[in-house]
């Protein structure tokens, strides 16, 4: 015969048992939607970098080298240049480019897209594996050739902190 006390402690152990269950699969469920939250948010910071204005921004920069192929073949030299040839080659071309301030908004605004993105990657607000993917051969090679103008810049305009959000995320690649 089933006992009434039998019953209620089977009751509460089901109910128990169900709200340790219903607990972990809220927790579960807030899991996935912030992990495709995440995927969201990296995805839009592809799309911005592939959008209209950023490649504007990046192409502008890029207008800088027309004409200097003299810098670019010595760079490509086998043994290339040393860091302080290339920042000296930065820095008396930088004075003698007509669009300077044109290319320091440029520079400045992809160093504040990078900030962002690194912001997004360093509080776990975005897929770590997909913007490490996608941006840290770019941001190593935008890093590798344009520190040399930011920290010139940094120094002409007291501008302490210029390029070094995109320094720090060349970092965390190699890390």
């Amino acid at each position: 015969m089933i006992n009434k006390s039998d019953v209620e402690l089977t009751v509460k152990v089901v109910g128990a048992l169900i709200a340790i269950f219903g607990v972990w699969a809220f927790f579960d469920d807030r899991a996935i939607v912030r992990e495709e939250a995440a995927s969201q948010r990296s995805l839009s910071y592809v799309e911005k970098f592939e959008s209209e204005s950023l490649i504007s921004e990046r192409n502008f920069i890029f207008e800088f080298w027309i004409g200097k192929e003299n810098i670019i073949a010595a760079i490509a030299q086998e043994n290339g240049i040393s860091n302080r040839e290339y920042d000296n080659l930065v820095r008396v071309s930088y004075e003698a480019y007509d669009k300077k301030s044109d290319l320091t908004e440029s520079l400045i605004k992809m160093d504040n897209f990078y900030a962002q993105v690194n912001f997004c990657v360093s509080y776990e607000l975005c897929n770590e594996n997909l913007i490490m993917d996608y941006f840290c051969p770019r941001v190593g090679a935008f890093h590798g050739t344009y520190a040399p103008f930011f920290q010139y810049i940094g120094r002409q305009y007291e501008f302490q902190n210029l390029g070094h959000s995109t320094a720090d995320f060349s970092q965390s690649c190699t890390s």
